[in-house]
């Protein structure tokens, strides 16, 4: 169903004569018509391949996706864009996922909850570490990711 719009005619002309307020324009109208708000997901691991493969799943099921390949990285996402979950691996370069969840949470809140992804022996001592609400062994299942990340952002799970 098709918002229906009702510009004043000064701003209409005012918008069909500059392109940035015409797309100012069309971009509340299209908000208009679609008020469902996608959750944003900040997915930190320095493996290219898993990154991209969990950013596809993630918006296959309609999710935002950020990514960063480390800690670092992922301190400059989140202090540009707020996030509603991170998917945080623990062994990466530069800042590994202790640091990054260190620093994070020592920064201004609100934070948003962490799942942990780690090859370690103990996963649920890396989870305590970064004060995650869930971890992911690697390998990992997607079906199981994106349970957890349903059930992390009060979603219902997938099919």
């Amino acid at each position: 169903m098709a918002a229906r719009v009702s510009w004043s005619p000064s701003l209409w002309a005012s918008a069909q004569r500059r392109p940035s307020k015409r797309l100012a324009l069309i971009a509340v109208n299209h908000a208009r018509e679609d008020p469902v708000v996608k959750p944003r997901i900040l997915i930190v691991d320095d493996d290219d391949t898993i990154r991209e493969l969990v950013a596809m799943a993630l918006e296959d099921e309609g999710y935002a996706t950020a990514e960063a390949c480390h800690g670092l990285e992922a301190l400059d996402v989140v202090g540009r864009t707020p996030v509603d979950l991170i998917l945080l691996d623990m062994r990466m370069p530069l800042m590994d996922g202790a640091g990054f969840a260190r620093a994070y949470h020592e920064g201004p809140g609100p934070h948003a909850p962490i799942i942990v992804f780690t090859a370690g022996r103990n996963p649920a001592d890396a989870a305590a570490q970064t004060q995650a609400i869930g971890y992911l062994t690697k390998p990992f299942e997607l079906d199981r990711l994106l349970a957890l990340v349903a059930k992390a952002v009060g979603g219902p799970a997938p099919a």
